[in-house]
């Protein structure tokens, strides 16, 4: 690949200056490998879609919004099918859930269910760093007559424009596994 002078492009020192990038939108095909354009760092994968390239805090974001929206399996799409997600605790929430239908069949539906439809979850702030992504979510419910509102920071990996695995962190454990029993 050349520069506009006719020159060959330089890798940035250290590899690629930007995040892995995933493609966001309406899922097509199966997802593809693609070589890095300026040939400094490995293949990545992305899914063939209708929409724009965005970074992986922008596929987490619109996996939230999915969830939100009540479009559990459409949100379950940017997993992993061998994805973990990991809730610490004692609680009814609490386990580790692996692959992709047991986070969208099993976890996820926990939240609506035990909260009588109740439960809603903000994205407050989302980063991506070197290796992880970062989201502090803000969490509302109401359930047998109590309500909750608690911070969670949950820890993406990110891998080949999928969630591979999430580690949940609740700000108070003890409230959280109060509250959801």
């Amino acid at each position: 690949m050349t520069a506009s002078g006719g020159r060959p492009e330089q890798a940035p020192a250290g590899g690629h200056s930007e995040q892995p990038r995933a493609v966001v939108g309406a899922v097509t095909s199966k997802p593809r490998v693609v070589e890095c354009p300026i040939a400094c760092c490995a293949v990545s994968t992305i899914h063939e879609t209708k929409g724009m390239e965005m970074q992986n805090k922008d596929l987490i974001q619109k996996a939230y919004d999915l969830f939100n929206e009540g479009k559990v399996e459409e949100a379950g799409e940017f997993f992993d099918p061998d994805g973990v997600w990991s809730f610490p605790g004692k609680s009814r929430l609490a386990g580790e859930y692996r692959g992709r239908d047991a986070v969208v069949g099993e976890f996820l539906p926990k939240f609506p269910r035990l909260s009588g439809g109740t439960f809603r979850s903000t994205v407050m702030d989302v980063a991506d760093g070197a290796e992880h992504s970062f989201v502090l979510q803000r969490s509302q419910a109401q359930r047998d007559g109590h309500s909750i509102d608690y911070t969670v920071c949950h820890v993406f990996k990110v891998e080949g424009g999928l969630i591979r695995t999430v580690h949940t962190y609740p700000y108070d454990m003890h409230a959280q596994e109060e509250f959801w029993g």
